[in-house]
């Protein structure tokens, strides 16, 4: 029964079909593999864009940055204890008029601060996601592309099955004897 079970999953069995490089060839010309961005510390550095994004971006951070702690001054919270930074451990206190940096702004609204805070919050986490996007991408586009070999694009619109009168193989380099490859 196991021995039956087994003949009919191989013979039933569908797997994916790879696409190839040069479909003509068959499968000497090889498989197209997916690529990825190659990203690097010298591929970040040497990026010629990140400098104009951050001048363009940044001023819309600073702004939202601004009006939250305008709108903490104006109706204080407990203080907070930033997690990093100058300030680490020691509590800003907003009715003695300190202000948050960039850095110190918690990812989640803390539920003490008042309504006023709640627009100007999203609005500088939005500002410095959408830099973070425009410089993810743009590091992304200028980097070196790498062939991930181990991964082969699936083309979807065909299927691969196996059956009783299909055969695959790799197929084995062919060496010429030296005295065939001599001419005559």
């Amino acid at each position: 029964m196991a021995i039956t079970l087994a003949k009919q999953r191989l013979m039933t069995a569908s797997f994916d079909h790879y696409a190839l490089r040069y479909p003509h060839e068959g499968l000497k010309g090889g498989f197209d593999y997916q690529t990825v961005p190659h990203i690097t510390l010298k591929s970040i550095a040497n990026n010629p864009d990140i400098d104009t994004i951050y001048d363009v971006d940044h001023p819309k951070i600073t702004v939202a940055l601004d009006a939250l702690n305008t709108a903490l001054t104006a109706s204080p919270p407990k203080p907070i204890k930033p997690t990093q930074g100058v300030r680490k451990g020691k509590p800003a206190d907003f009715a003695k008029g300190d202000s948050l940096h960039e850095w110190e702004v918690p990812f989640g609204l803390p539920d003490d601060w008042p309504d006023s805070a709640k627009q100007p919050f999203e609005a500088f986490h939005t500002a410095r996601q959408a830099m973070q996007r425009r410089m993810d991408r743009s590091i992304a586009d200028h980097a070196d592309q790498e062939t991930l070999y181990d991964k082969p694009r699936i083309d979807k619109n065909r299927l691969r099955i196996t059956g009783p009168f299909s055969v695959e193989a790799v197929p084995a380099p062919t060496v010429l004897s030296l005295d065939e490859s001599v001419p005559p």
